[in-house]
């Protein structure tokens, strides 16, 4: 069975931010989709500076 997992974030309390999603195959989320959602967020509140 597959799912989709997204990856969100809160930007002043009331903007959610989807910043990376995929689909997902098994249960353990693999640690590259973590790295990359973790950049994704970063980028964002870089660029907002």
């Amino acid at each position: 069975m597959t799912y989709l997992e997204y990856y969100v974030f809160f930007d002043l309390n009331n903007l959610v931010v989807i910043g990376h999603g995929f689909q997902k195959k098994s249960q353990k989320t693999p640690k590259q989709q973590i790295i990359k959602a973790e950049k994704i967020r970063k980028e964002y509140y870089d660029s907002k500076k």
